[in-house]
Parts: structure tokens; C-alpha cells; sequence
């Protein structure tokens, strides 16, 4: 399986998805099928590349490029923090969360072809707008450029949004027609199903994770807690 190391603490059973190696408590993710591949992290260690300076006290993106080397490479290089990173199914390019804007959180993308300690690659906005602080991106197994992401508008609740990473401009929408009343972060589309999108809901001071099915429009909640419990 292609490893997808996530800072969330998002883990559904049951619908294909791959826990990642653990780097720190409630650390999950989700893999695609498929052959061993790169490993993608967050690291606050010092640039080893010529075109990043360093250290920073900011997160930024490394890739130990598995199964070829066991050697970490610079994948981004930035003051603020890029965080989030998630794999295109295609394993060529990740998409992430980051503040090098200097603002809100924003999703970029960025091909791992750009590893090199020669040249910086800029990665591209894919966030669109300045009041939006988007973060959590997961990409559909369907490889059309689709991902699943959280967005909160100005002091707004978090809801989650779509988006085609080809066309950003003209192919954001919300999941649900409707703001949910609740808190939806962290999502995660199931590996094996572009249809199925796991997230996780606060209701009444709570976490649960959900599952929502698009094709059917029916929700299923996939945790087993009691009153005053908390699934994350």
C-alpha cells in the first residue's frame, strides 16, 4: 500500500482504509492500492537543500522516496507551516494545508517530480478566496483531480467542500446543500469507493465519526460511544 502519514486522528473500520505508521498519539490516515511508494511528513529539521534556508521554526514537507531510498528529501520550503500532506492516488503530486500565504490556511499542491536540491518548485493555490481557511484535504480515489476537504468561512462552522485540484475557479461546492448546524472536520474518502467520505462531526461537546455515502445521500454513524464519550 502507498503510506499517507497525516497529522489527523481520524481512523474509520470497515471501509478499506489503512492505518499509517504512528508518529505520535491518534495518528491515522488512509492508503490506495497499490506498491510500496514515498513516504510524505512534516518536519521542523533544518533545509538541506541550496534553495531553502534554514532552520525554520515553521513545518514544511519532506518525502523519503520508499522503495528507491530510505533517505529523506526537501519537498517544500517555507517560513510559515505546510502541513496535511495527502497523496494523489496516482502517487505524483500531494496536495496539503498552508499558511506560506501569511493568512488562512490554503491547499496547494505540489508533483514529487520537484524534489531536487538544485531548483525550488512553487507549488499551486488551489484554495480559492481570502476569508476561507481551508485544511484537511483527502483525494478521491477516482484520480479526476477531486478532493474532499474542511473550510470554515470567516467565523463560520467548518463544513466540508469539494473540489477539482484542475479547476479550482470553477468546481468548489459543499458536500451537504445545506450548513449541517454541525462542526465537519478531518475528512477522508475511502480509498476503494469515491462515493464514501468519512469525516468526524462535534455534536453537543462530542466527536463522532460519520460516513456519507454521495451517491445515495445516506449517512451512517460509524462510532460506538456512549453519552459523554468521544470517538476520534
Amino acid at each position: 500500500m502507498r503510506t499517507q502519514w497525516l497529522f489527523r486522528s481520524l481512523f474509520v473500520a470497515g471501509i478499506g482504509l489503512v492505518l499509517s505508521p504512528i508518529l505520535g498519539p491518534s495518528l491515522a490516515g488512509a492508503a490506495f492500492t497499490g506498491n510500496d511508494g514515498p513516504i510524505v511528513f512534516v518536519s521542523t529539521r533544518s533545509a538541506d537543500t541550496r534553495y531553502c534556508a534554514g532552520p525554520y521554526q515553521g513545518d514544511v514537507l519532506w518525502v523519503i522516496p520508499l522503495p528507491s531510498s530510505t533517505t529523506a528529501e526537501q519537498l517544500t520550503c517555507t517560513g510559515q507551516q505546510d502541513t496535511e500532506p495527502f497523496f494523489s492516488p496516482d502517487g505524483t503530486q500531494v496536495v496539503f494545508a498552508s499558511t506560506r500565504n501569511g493568512g488562512n490556511s490554503q491547499l496547494f499542491s505540489v508533483p514529487l517530480s520537484s524534489v531536487s536540491d538544485s531548483a525550488a518548485v512553487t507549488p499551486t493555490l488551489v484554495s480559492v478566496g481570502t476569508d476561507e481557511t481551508d485544511t484537511s484535504p483527502s483525494w478521491s480515489p477516482a484520480n479526476d483531480g477531486t478532493i474532499v476537504f474542511s473550510r470554515t468561512i470567516g467565523s463560520g462552522t467548518p463544513q466540508l467542500w469539494t473540489e477539482n485540484v484542475n479547476n479550482p475557479s470553477g468546481a468548489q461546492a459543499p458536500v451537504f446543500s445545506s450548513p449541517t448546524g454541525y462542526s465537519d472536520t478531518e475528512p477522508v474518502y475511502d480509498p476503494l469507493n469515491s462515493s464514501i467520505i468519512a469525516f468526524v462531526r462535534s455534536i453537543g461537546g462530542d466527536t463522532q465519526i460519520f460516513e456519507y455515502n454521495t451517491s445515495t445521500e445516506t449517512f451512517t454513524n460509524l462510532s460506538s460511544v456512549g453519552d459523554g464519550g468521544t470517538a476520534r
